[in-house]
């Protein structure tokens, strides 16, 4: 799952920034 989260944050930090980084990651976090 860290994996696979880290290979989002890349992906995300490219599109959307940080704080929409932080949101996902929050949402992940709840999630699992």
């Amino acid at each position: 799952m860290l994996l696979q989260g880290l290979s989002v944050r890349r992906n995300l930090n490219s599109e959307s920034g940080e704080k929409g980084l932080l949101s996902f990651f929050t949402r992940l976090w709840i999630i699992e």
